[in-house]
């Protein structure tokens, strides 16, 4: 890697007003000064500075006319001496160009290889580089600002402190460790349980925010689930504003899982359209049924429509919903009366006064008709009202990376049994082997202990240009 230089279209392959080729590595200038047909060479060029001229195509005619700025290092993305070319955005230029530039003896770039090189030069970190990634993807405003956080820093901070923190205990230890033959106590066993209890406190407390943090970056899921023909599909297609699912008067149409993906207010919200509930032979229909229990129990927040004309009150229709898909316990629900234009008031539904004095939290009612598109925005605000309680888009410091959950737990479990052995007075010896295990899980998520497999893994799942 240190000695190849790389190249790639850093921009999407399409027709565009511009197109955006750039190179890393020890000969990233040399290269390009081979296809530059400028008055000076590149090597002479001012760092940062853009540079007009033309660059020839693989046949050594004039290409194109192009913008030029080179970065030297280290003060680049990568740490490496760097150079960003600006063509018009035509594939076939941008294909030549790239052409040219292996030719001059530049290497096509794997994905993430340019990420990788920032991480492995100490230009960022392997969590603020994994975050560049959640930037690109971000789709909402909640998910930008929580992806540009850990981007800029800042979750890496609050880890390095962590860190920082666990590595003083550890050293406590290791020092009684090292002096144990002299009876010097650096440090009595109540300090050691309280500093490993703080820690294990702060790491279970940043566990805790994965669910929140999922659901501000791939989307708040609002599973909505009724008996058959209450109105689930419509109320979908009303919630998205286009046709998102297929309406029929037939019970039991809907049998997958149909999504629809709304932005609203800076947060993405993902509907889950599911089969119509009851108890039923059909191996389909059951089949249905079970897709739609298992998107309840994963749900950020649950809808339960209720239908005003159904032959069941809205308690009996409420409990069935609730028997074939349970809730986990905290998930929101929210009551939503359907096809309320067909009765006279909501609050007079057989049932419902039940549902408000005993059968548990749940927001609403909210009295809406799907079909004619009434009180869909008195939804919309409870939806969005719940959904900033529940996972709070002015949080930025929350984890969103499966990675770093699995190391945090690890690091929580060996904290956990660090806790326990201080308690117990354990011998020494196995009171720093769980403080090692967890001081390495940390470094495990900014990169600072790391093994070539897990950077590959991780990398590859970039786009190529990044």
């Amino acid at each position: 890697m240190e000695k190849t230089t790389i190249v790639a279209l850093a921009t999407p392959p399409a027709k565009a007003a511009l197109a955006i080729v750039r190179l890393s590595g020890p000969n990233a200038i040399g290269i390009t000064d081979r296809i530059w047909m400028g008055r000076r060479p590149l090597a002479e060029a001012e760092p940062r500075k853009a540079i007009l001229g033309t660059i020839a195509g693989p046949d050594g005619q004039p290409l194109d006319q192009a913008v030029v700025t080179i970065y030297r290092a280290p003060a680049s993305f990568t740490g490496e001496d760097s150079v960003e070319i600006t063509v018009h955005g035509s594939t076939y230029i941008a294909s030549q160009l790239i052409e040219a530039l292996v030719q001059a003896g530049a290497t096509p770039a794997s994905p993430g290889e340019y990420s990788m090189r920032a991480f492995l030069n100490g230009r960022l970190d392997l969590a603020q580089a994994e975050a560049i990634a959640d930037l690109i993807g971000a789709e909402s405003r909640a998910a930008h600002r929580l992806a540009y956080t850990q981007a800029s820093g800042q979750y890496s901070a609050r880890l390095k402190t962590l860190h920082e923190q666990l590595l003083h205990l550890l050293s406590l230890i290791e020092l009684e460790l090292d002096f144990s033959e002299e009876d010097v106590q650096f440090a009595s066993r109540n300090q050691f349980l309280q500093l490993a209890y703080d820690l294990h406190d702060e790491i279970d407390s940043l566990i805790a925010t994965y669910r929140a943090g999922c659901a501000l970056k791939d989307g708040i899921t609002v599973v909505i689930t009724g008996l058959p023909n209450a109105g689930k599909s419509t109320l979908l297609n009303a919630l998205a504003g286009d046709t998102k699912a297929i309406v029929s008067d037939i019970p039991g149409t809907t049998r997958d899982l149909i999504e629809a993906t709304v932005l609203h207010h800076g947060l993405k919200y993902r509907f889950i359209d599911t089969a119509g509930l009851r108890s039923t032979d059909d191996p389909i229909e059951s089949q249905g049924i079970s897709l739609a229990a298992d998107a309840t129990s994963r749900a950020t927040m649950i809808i339960r429509l209720i239908d005003s004309v159904n032959h069941l009150n809205a308690g009996s229709q409420l409990d069935e919903l609730r028997r074939l898909t349970p809730v986990p316990q905290g998930t929101p629900e929210i009551l939503v009366v359907n096809k309320a234009d067909r009765i006279r008031s909501i609050i007079e539904m057989p049932g419902l006064d039940l549902i408000t004095l005993v059968r548990g939290p749940i927001a609403g009612p909210v009295g809406i008709s799907a079909l004619k598109g009434e009180h869909i925005g008195k939804l919309w605000t409870l939806l969005h009202t719940i959904a900033t309680k529940t996972v709070n888009p002015s949080d930025t410091l929350l984890i969103t990376n499966a990675r770093h959950l699995e190391a945090l737990r690890s690091a929580s479990a060996s904290l956990g049994r660090l806790v326990d052995a201080i308690a117990a007075d354990l011998p020494t010896d196995l009171i720093a082997q769980e403080a090692r295990h967890a001081s390495a899980s940390l470094a495990d998520i900014t990169g600072a202990i790391t093994t070539p497999d897990i950077l590959r893994n991780i990398f590859s799942r970039f786009c190529i240009g990044k």
